[in-house]
């Protein structure tokens, strides 16, 4: 079932996930690269696949994006959370400031930096395609995504009546921040504000299956 395979790739990289050594390397291609490895030993795809791919995809022929050490330990750590879902979270509430950046007063400065707002610019799109993406791998109980994580109807609603491409100031502004956090957290595994449950996919998973039979 393809509902099934999400919950076994996620588990899948729970168990086989370990940290980079961000002393040596904090290069953004190294860290989703390690789990773009532990997705294929697991033999699986999906909307998760997807999301790594794309990621990798559009930044693998820029120079070089470096993590600043906080954050690739943060983020590219092996703590049972998806290390592309925590990238995008990143680029879209961090921005700039994740990454560390070259000097633009130099020639050579803004070319290098390209990558970074080649990517801070298409994480919208990237962020709503993989929303979608999830929806639409729920198969035959699609509406099951939306009654855990009801935010992502809310925000997906607002997005229709939209006339221009969505943006992060769009994503990030008074009436969607606080939708955009809590499908994250609700993604990753993490507590939201006056919730007594702490959810993840994993969960939302196990939930729709037993609530088909």
């Amino acid at each position: 079932m393809k509902v099934l395979a999400i919950f076994l790739t996620f588990c899948t990289i729970c168990l086989r996930s370990y940290s980079m050594d961000c002393e040596e390397n904090n290069s953004l291609l190294n860290c989703l690269g390690h789990e773009e490895a532990e997705i294929h030993i697991s033999k699986q795809d999906g909307p998760h696949y997807r999301l790594n791919q794309e990621i990798i995809n559009l930044i693998k022929n820029d120079h070089p994006l470096r993590l600043k050490k906080e954050y690739c330990q943060k983020f590219c750590s092996s703590d049972g959370a998806s290390r592309t879902v925590k990238v995008l979270e990143a680029s879209l509430i961090i921005g700039k400031d994740l990454f560390i950046l070259h000097d633009e007063t130099l020639p050579e400065g803004q070319w290098k930096n390209l990558g970074v707002d080649n990517l801070l610019s298409s994480a919208p799109h990237i962020f709503m395609n993989y929303l979608s993406s999830l929806k639409l791998y729920f198969g035959d109980n699609p509406n099951c995504l939306d009654k855990y994580i009801p935010e992502i109807v809310a925000l997906q609603d607002q997005i229709r009546d939209l006339e221009s491409e969505v943006s992060r100031e769009f994503l990030l502004n008074e009436n969607n921040k606080d939708k955009v956090r809590k499908i994250f957290n609700k993604l990753l595994g993490r507590k939201n504000e006056n919730e007594s449950t702490k959810i993840n996919l994993a969960y939302i998973v196990r939930k729709c299956n037993s609530e088909k039979h």
